[in-house]
């Protein structure tokens, strides 16, 4: 609408803007433009939609995006605050939880699959601080190396020792 003013200031770079056919609306309105090192696209006001075919697949708002379908990334990803994620989220190849020992890790869930070990290198635990306060087991425990115990030892049961002659 030429006689209206949609109050915009110059813009230093040329940008393509389109308004709303609400010639009162002056902020509802999508600019494109290049300010000379990025590719600028802007909504004057209101949520950003980008659709394929009629049907929504990303929506950007000031106060985050929803993208409607699978989301792939093809390159590295960097995330600088907390990401949450709902549903299953897979992870396939190797997982890295952390980046130094002092790391704290959070399970809330439960887990729901056995914990399985590349090999018999790895420990549940460390000596010292960083060892776990309790185990508790709801069926058996096969050990196939040495049992050391400090402290006492309650046995509540039938107890087998198999061959104890030494």
């Amino acid at each position: 609408d030429m006689a209206t003013d949609f109050a915009l200031a110059a813009r230093t770079n040329p940008a393509l803007i389109i308004h709303s056919a609400d010639a009162t609306a002056t902020t509802e309105y999508i600019e494109f433009q290049h300010n000379g090192t990025e590719s600028v696209v802007n909504s004057g006001n209101g949520t950003l939609l980008l659709q394929i075919a009629g049907t929504t697949e990303i929506t950007i708002t000031t106060t985050g995006s929803t993208v409607a379908d699978t989301l792939t990334v093809t390159g590295a990803t960097t995330h600088s605050s907390t990401s949450a994620h709902t549903g299953a989220s897979p992870f396939a190849g190797a997982v890295t939880l952390g980046d130094a020992a002092a790391d704290a890790i959070t399970v809330t869930g439960t887990l729901a699959s056995d914990l399985i070990f590349t090999d018999n290198l790895y420990d549940i635990g460390k000596s010292a601080a960083t060892r776990p306060r309790d185990l508790f087991l709801s069926r058996n425990a096969v050990i196939t190396g040495t049992l050391n115990v400090a402290g006492a030892v309650t046995l509540d049961g039938t107890v087998g020792l198999g061959n104890a002659s030494g």
